[in-house]
């Protein structure tokens, strides 16, 4: 089979992305203090981590 051959499972499409850089950044941090999230969970470390 040739790469041409696969069905394609999306068609092309247009959006916007109205938000600058600053803005989700600073979505970010309200995330982390609003609904705890953690951008560096434990579980994404390497299995040899050491924990403090």
């Amino acid at each position: 089979m040739k790469f041409s051959q696969i069905p394609r499972f999306t068609r092309d499409g247009s959006w916007e992305c109205d938000y600058t850089l600053q803005d989700f950044v600073r979505k970010i941090k309200e995330w982390e203090q609003t609904e705890g999230l953690e951008m560096n969970p434990d579980f994404q470390r390497g299995h040899g981590a050491i924990r403090s």
